[in-house]
């Protein structure tokens, strides 16, 4: 699968040393997590610090936790959100768009398989989130991350230090501006570097986007109605990929094959038609045919048994020895 740069992190060295700020990613180690469940037992019962997708996003303004040797910061306390594995979040999403369901695989068909497609590289380009912020996973995470600004969290000014210590990235400026305004919910519109412009091409974001959705086991189905008979048919294994992959071919081609014929059918006649009277005018023009002194509503007789394949040029010559 195509790999997405880390178009929205900060490079290396750039972090602002000695402050937090807005966007910043904190990993959970034992010190935070443990903090974290003291404050709220009941959410952080579950977590323990081996889990790869333990993180917290900074989503405090970057103007009010500014720190220097002659400045603290203006809050008592500041606010973090979950930052969780983009496959579950992905993987609730489409159960919740009740898509028909064989085993683990999810069936949708040609528009809703679209649309799907759609929504998810709006998603992993940033560019259609209202609520969550897209992290890809480049060399900070062990998959693609999203942040959930719905769920937050807030923490006393006291323990500043511990959270800038387990800080793992910070968002680019541009990126920081963006958690800000979708976390105003402003009518205005901050301008984003996307994938497109940080190195990826347009077919490889399309073949990142189908990876992803395949990978959440959404399966395109180009036929609405092949759906319910590929519902209604118990497969051996309802998890074998190959077999499912199968069987919507198989739906497919049938249906595919019905739609053709019916489309065709108006020609059928015509067609028909055309290829007798071909037959008929050769036939006339036949040295051969012509010596048999052949009449016409005889010579259409013989043509239409060469058309159903009754009879073989042969038996002229066998007629005329």
């Amino acid at each position: 699968m195509t790999e997405i740069p880390g178009y929205v992190y900060m490079k290396s060295g750039q972090q602002q040393s000695g402050s937090i700020t807005q966007g910043d990613v904190i990993s959970c180690s034992d010190e935070v997590l443990q903090l974290m469940k003291d404050l709220y037992p009941k959410p952080f019962a579950g977590y323990n610090e081996s889990k790869s997708d333990n993180f917290l996003m900074v989503v405090s303004q970057t103007c009010d936790l500014y720190r220097s040797p002659n400045r603290q910061p203006k809050l008592e306390h500041f606010s973090l959100c979950l930052v969780r594995d983009f496959r579950r979040y992905l993987g609730r999403f489409v159960e919740r768009k009740l898509f028909s369901k064989i085993g683990d695989f999810f069936l949708a068909n040609d528009v809703d398989h679209d649309a799907l497609l759609q929504h998810v590289q709006g998603i992993i380009n940033n560019s259609n989130l209202k609520q969550n912020l897209f992290l890809p996973k480049h060399d900070i995470f062990e998959s693609h991350m999203i942040a959930l600004f719905s769920i937050k969290y807030a923490v006393r000014i006291d323990h500043y230090d511990a959270f800038l210590k387990n800080r793992v990235c910070s968002l680019t400026h541009e990126f920081q501006a963006k958690v800000g305004y979708l976390l105003a919910d402003f009518y205005g519109r901050v301008a984003t570097t996307d994938l497109l412009e940080s190195g990826l091409t347009i077919g490889e974001l399309h073949s990142l986007t189908a990876g992803l959705v395949k990978g959440a086991n959404v399966r395109k189905v180009q036929f609405s109605e092949a759906i319910p008979k590929i519902s209604a048919e118990s497969l051996q294994d309802p998890t074998n990929e190959k077999e499912l992959d199968a069987k919507i071919k198989e739906h497919e081609l049938e249906i595919l094959t019905k739609k053709r014929a019916e489309d065709l059918a108006p020609f059928k006649r015509a067609f028909q038609k055309s290829i007798r009277e071909s037959t008929f005018e050769i036939l006339g023009k036949l040295p051969e045919v012509s010596s048999l002194n052949i009449g016409d509503a005889e010579l259409r007789k013989i043509s239409n048994a060469l058309e159903k394949g009754l009879l073989k040029i042969s038996s002229f010559h066998e007629s005329e020895s």
